[in-house]
C-alpha cells in the first residue's frame, strides 16, 4: 500500500468516526438507586414547596407548601424547616411570614456562602423574600407577575427559578435572577421533552452542573442545559413515592451522590399521607461514551492499525 492510499484511508476513517459522534444519541438517564421512602407528615406541613441542601450541616431545607398556589388547602402556616435527610427531624422550624411569605412558600433556595435562604410564594404573583438560618428577614425582593415553582444555586453562585408557565401548552422558562433584586437577568425556555413539563423543583447537579428539574405531573426528573434550555435526559421516578402532587422538591447533596425528592398532599387528604422525602442514590452508569465501542474496535481490530510489511 502506498503513503498516500494510506492516508486517504485515515481521512475516511476520521470523517466517518466524526459524524458517528455528531448523531450520538442522548444522554442516558440518571442512574437511581432507592435508599429509601419516609412519611414526614409529623412536620405537620401541607405538603413540600421546594428542597435544597445545607452542607454545613448535612441537612436539607424544606418549605411547606400549604396554601400555595400550586396546592391550596388549609394550614397555610408558610413554614420553612431543616431536615436530617433520613431521620426527618427538624433542627430548625420557622414561620417565614415577617419575609413577605404569606402563603407557600412555593421554592427555596439556599445560598450556603451567605447561609441566606431565598423563598418564593407564586400566590398570584410571586413574592420572595430572603432570610437568614434562624428565620430573620434579610430583605424582601417584591412582586413579580410570575409563578416560580423551583429555586436553586448553580456552583457559580448564579440564582435561577423554574418559571411554571399556566398553560400546559406553553413552556416552562429557567430565568436567572438577581440575588439582591430579584429582577429577571435572563430566560431560557425549556425545550425537547418527551411532554410539555410542569416542573415544581430544580437543583443543580454537582457532578454535570446541569439543572435537573421535577416535573410532579409525570414523575420524572429533567436533565436541562442552562445554556440551552434543551433536556437532555430525562428519568422516570414513579411508583417511589405512595403519593404525588404538585408542588414538590428536589435537591442534590454537595457531592451529587444523593438525591432527595419530596412530595405532599394537602392536610386532611384521605389518604393520609401529608407529605413524603424519598433519598435516592446514584450508582455508576454501565453506558459507554457514544461511540467508544466502534473507536476501540477501530482502533484495536485494526483499521487503524499499522500494516506490516
Amino acid at each position: 500500500m502506498t503513503p498516500g492510499s494510506t492516508s486517504r484511508r485515515m481521512l475516511a476513517v476520521t470523517c466517518a468516526l466524526s459524524a458517528l459522534l455528531l448523531v450520538a444519541p442522548a444522554r442516558a438517564a440518571l442512574d437511581l438507586a432507592l435508599v429509601q421512602v419516609s412519611d414526614i407528615g409529623s412536620l405537620g406541613f401541607g405538603g413540600v414547596g421546594g428542597l435544597a441542601w445545607d452542607p454545613a450541616s448535612g441537612e436539607l431545607w424544606i418549605a411547606d407548601a400549604a396554601g400555595s398556589f400550586f396546592a391550596p388547602g388549609p394550614g397555610s402556616t408558610n413554614r420553612v424547616a431543616r431536615i436530617n435527610p433520613l431521620s426527618g427531624l427538624a433542627s430548625v422550624d420557622f414561620d417565614a411570614s415577617a419575609a413577605n411569605i404569606f402563603l407557600g412558600p412555593d421554592a427555596v433556595a439556599f445560598d450556603a456562602t451567605a447561609g441566606e435562604l431565598y423563598l418564593f410564594s407564586a400566590f398570584r404573583d410571586v413574592v420572595a423574600g430572603v432570610t437568614d438560618t434562624a428565620g430573620t428577614t434579610v430583605r424582601t425582593l417584591g412582586i413579580d407577575p410570575r409563578a416560580y415553582a423551583g429555586a436553586a444555586f448553580d456552583a457559580s453562585g448564579a440564582l435561577w427559578v423554574v418559571d411554571r408557565e399556566p398553560l400546559t401548552f406553553e413552556p416552562d422558562f429557567l430565568r436567572r435572577l438577581d440575588p439582591a433584586t430579584g429582577s429577571v437577568l435572563g430566560s431560557l425556555p425549556i425545550t425537547g421533552a418527551s411532554v410539555n413539563p410542569n416542573l415544581s423543583g430544580l437543583a443543580f447537579d454537582p457532578l454535570s452542573g446541569h439543572a435537573v428539574g421535577f416535573d410532579t405531573d409525570r414523575q420524572v426528573l429533567l436533565e436541562i442545559d442552562a445554556v440551552s434550555g434543551a433536556v437532555l435526559s430525562e428519568t422516570a421516578v414513579g411508583g417511589r413515592f405512595t403519593e404525588t402532587s404538585v408542588p414538590g422538591g428536589i435537591a442534590f447533596d454537595a457531592s451529587g451522590g444523593r438525591l432527595f425528592l419530596g412530595t405532599g398532599l394537602p392536610l386532611g387528604h384521605p389518604t393520609g399521607i401529608v407529605a413524603e422525602l424519598v433519598v435516592l442514590e446514584r450508582t455508576p452508569s454501565a453506558v459507554p461514551l457514544p461511540g467508544s465501542g466502534l473507536l476501540f474496535a477501530l482502533l484495536g481490530g485494526g483499521l487503524l492499525a499499522r500494516r506490516r510489511r
